[in-house]
């Protein structure tokens, strides 16, 4: 017998981190938050037109953990109990990296955060989630002319 679906509580989560037009975000997630991950640079992407990157765990501690420093916050979708993640948190600390975790077992949560936090940095950079750039001509013309308009 299945268990009763239960919806996470749109409030889950950990406070956002904060991000500014420059910051050098990267998004990890593992296993099947890794697409949790993508998911919410896509949406942070489109909104807050903000520069992304999102890599699976073992392949940003296969060699992309280099790349941060100074500028940068690490959001993971971690899943509770995973142990290569006391690696990623070690590293992290060690160079000086804020890292904000998401951690659950319910991914579906996790998604309902990621979208919750394109929002929140949507509302610190003072623009709409809902424009994709639209209100600038260039990117009108672009959007009109992928839709056939």
């Amino acid at each position: 017998m299945l268990a009763p679906f239960r919806s996470p509580k749109l409030s889950w989560g950990p406070a956002f981190p904060r991000v500014s037009a420059g910051t050098d975000l990267v998004l990890v997630g593992d296993g099947i938050r890794e697409w949790v991950a993508r998911e919410t640079a896509l949406k942070l992407l489109e909104t807050a037109s903000l520069r992304v990157r999102t890599y699976g765990l073992e392949e940003f501690l296969h060699g992309p953990q280099i790349s941060v420093g100074k500028g940068t916050r690490v959001v993971a979708f971690s899943a509770p109990g995973e142990p290569r993640w006391a690696d990623a948190r070690r590293y992290l600390k060690t160079v000086g990296v804020p890292l904000t975790e998401a951690s659950s077992a319910d991914w579906l949560a996790q998604i309902l955060w990621g979208q919750r936090l394109a929002v929140a940095a949507c509302r610190g950079l003072g623009v709409s989630p809902d424009t994709l750039r639209s209100d600038e001509p260039a990117y009108a013309r672009a959007l009109a002319a992928l839709s056939g308009k």
